[in-house]
């Protein structure tokens, strides 16, 4: 993984500046640093190195044979030698032995159809001097992300907003992302800093002089109720061909000149991607797990059961809430976002102990509750449009029983809301997904302690309305099962936007690490998007085809369990601890005072009040503390004003 960054101005760009900007992001790329500029100077690309594969020749930018098309890539492509040798026959050139070279000839061979012969977890900018454009993409689910500024003078590109600010960017709240993530709404072209956007999931920009468009190449598309009927396969043939291609994609992720680790809870995603990587690998590979300071969030217990069964060396790191608080600020400033859980600062601290064994690649778990249908609210979504067939008395037992199963995601995951204005939801697609249910119950709670002028600017948005108002219904969602409904708008807010930043990629390369998730390789992903939900989903358990087709690498206890979603200790469950003096300290300060949005003595008076509030309140509550510090730090360190 790497750092990428272009420019394009009316007038000569001063390169250091350039480099000024590319310095924000050295932790993205500390192995080269290269930089194009065009004859006229007006446009640059630039582009800060981790080192994988080709560790000797892949420097970049990328030029054609005739220097007429310049590229910066960030990510890895998998089957490029493959690509390669069909190119070759082609007559295309090849100067390295880097993956990202790959993409260069794909380019000249096909345009922008190229990003239909892309595998992998990337994001790229090219200059065409040809057409005098940028042709800019992301990966088909946001994997890598890539961010840009326009302007009447200039375009600006980047790997992360920190870099356009360095440029000049006003650092300005978008506030109507800040009040439509208080209902659960994260968009996927939209960020937290106004007019600085990020290219979607599965799109690629042009731009021209003046000139932008947005076009989407990829989309999951889940199969019909209709479509599901005629499928004939039984669930053996699921079982095994679900197993082929989950194999594929942890082979391919594999391949690097550089050693391979995995990240390891005790669940069954991570367990599963540790067992078929060993049982592919002729080296075990290195695993490492975040123990907590609390039995109620610790799987430090599981995870060393399937080390010891995978034969991998299990590298423990202790996180305390003292070491929560201590590392908040680092990780919200390499984050670029809100939080609703110190999660996020957990998984910063374990990528620094992969850092420190030397390690560059790890193997995550990051998406089998997308294609899968592993969360919480998926099974409830099951269950409440099941009543038909179940029963409603059998309903409200299986929904007890999950709640009791899953009590850290009472109040954030699992929803108990009902009521009028869920109506609007239900006449549009048919039913109420319990994630929106829920948003819409810590909405009425977040809300309450707005700032008179933050309430009086927004008021009259609906965020969930509007979300709902940018997706191509007929197209995506009618006449699909609620599931897969639910699963098709997860993966267009909280999953790219918060997932796989949060938790995924920004932690990781805050540290230098790549992550590689074998759950995201799309023909994977698809496979699932074409099956029955009963395949995903049994009455008392989630993924049911990933717990057969693992089944003989995980333990006993690994298949058995019900999906636990990683979260950190909460600032309620350590009431005068470390973490909560810091989230205190944090209200009470000068950032805190002058935040636009939130009410914070009132913020703090719900902190004393946290033990007495009810368990489902309780979890919101947490999640609106954590959330509030997060923005006095952003605010703090990126100098954000209205």
């Amino acid at each position: 993984m790497c750092a990428i960054f272009g420019v394009m101005t009316q007038g000569p760009v001063a390169l250091q500046h350039v480099h000024r900007a590319m310095d924000t992001m050295q932790h993205r790329g500390p192995d080269d640093r290269g930089l194009w500029s065009s004859e006229d100077g007006k446009v640059v690309l630039a582009h800060n190195r981790l080192s994988i594969v080709d560790l000797a020749g892949g420097h970049q930018p990328l030029l054609s044979a005739a220097h007429d098309v310049v590229a910066v890539v960030n990510g890895e492509i998998y089957g490029h030698r493959q690509l390669r040798a069909k190119l070759q026959q082609k007559g295309y050139p090849f100067q390295t032995h880097s993956d990202s070279e790959v993409l260069l000839a794909l380019y000249l061979e096909h345009g922008s159809a190229c990003l239909e012969h892309l595998r992998g977890e990337f994001s790229f900018v090219i200059w065409d001097r040809r057409k005098q454009q940028v042709f800019a993409a992301r990966d088909r689910f946001g994997v890598k992300p890539l961010f840009y500024y326009q302007d009447q003078e200039k375009f600006l590109i980047a790997s992360e907003i920190k870099a356009l600010l360095a440029m000049g960017v006003p650092a300005v709240w978008d506030v109507e992302s800040v009040y439509d993530f208080d209902s659960g709404i994260l968009h996927n072209d939209r960020t937290f800093f106004k007019n600085i956007k990020q290219v979607a999931p599965g799109h690629f920009i042009l731009v021209t002089q003046g000139h932008l468009r947005t076009v989407s190449y990829w989309d999951l598309d889940y199969s019909t109720t209709q479509q599901l009927e005629a499928d004939r396969r039984t669930s053996a043939d699921y079982v095994e061909e679900f197993r082929q291609l989950f194999t594929d994609a942890v082979k391919v992720r594999l391949e690097a000149d550089v050693p391979v680790g995995c990240y390891l809870s005790g669940g069954l995603d991570s367990c599963s991607v540790l067992g078929m990587a060993n049982s592919l690998s002729a080296r075990k590979l290195e695993a490492f797990t975040i123990s907590f300071d609390d039995d109620l969030y610790d799987e430090y217990a599981m995870a060393e059961e399937m080390a010891a069964l995978a034969g991998s060396r299990l590298h423990r790191v202790d996180v305390t809430q003292q070491e929560l608080a201590d590392n908040f600020d680092r990780a919200v400033w390499h984050a670029e976002s809100l939080f609703i859980n110190p999660h996020g600062v957990a998984k910063y601290i374990l990528s620094r102990k992969v850092l420190e064994q030397g390690i560059k690649v790890v193997l995550t778990g990051e998406g089998a509750d997308e294609i899968l249908a592993g969360y919480p609210i998926f099974r409830q979504d099951m269950l409440m449009t099941s009543a038909a067939t179940l029963g409603q008395d059998a309903v409200n037992l299986k929904l007890e029983q999950l709640k009791q199963a899953n009590k850290t995601s009472i109040g954030l995951l699992l929803s108990e809301e009902s009521g009028s204005e869920l109506a609007y939801i239900k006449a549009m697609l048919g039913y109420i997904p319990a994630q929106l249910a829920g948003s819409i119950r810590r909405f009425k709670l977040y809300s309450s302690f707005y700032t008179p002028a933050f309430s009086q600017m927004l008021n009259g948005r609906d965020s969930i309305a509007a979300f709902l108002d940018g997706i191509d219904v007929s197209a995506r969602l009618k006449g699909r099962d609620p599931v897969n409904q639910s699963l098709y708008l997860w993966c267009k807010t909280s999953f790219p936007n918060y997932m796989l930043s949060v938790l995924g990629d920004r932690m990781e390369m805050a540290h230098s690490i790549e992550g590689r998730p074998p759950f995201l390789d799309h023909p994977l992903a698809e496979f699932c998007a074409r099956l029955p939900v009963h395949q995903k989903i049994h009455l008392d358990r989630e993924k049911h085809l990933l717990r057969e087709a693992a089944r003989e690498l995980i333990p006993q206890r690994v298949y058995d369990r019900q999906k636990q979603p990683f979260m950190a200790p909460t600032v309620s469950r350590h009431s005068f601890g470390a973490l909560q003096e810091f989230i205190c300290d944090t209200l009470s300060s000068i950032e805190a005072q002058s935040l636009p949005f939130y009410d914070t003595k009132k913020l703090l008076a719900l902190v004393t009040n946290l033990p007495n509030l009810p368990v489902n309140v309780q979890a919101g509550a947490d999640a609106l503390l954590v959330q509030v510090a997060s923005a006095c730090s952003m605010q703090k360190q990126f100098g954000l004003s209205l």
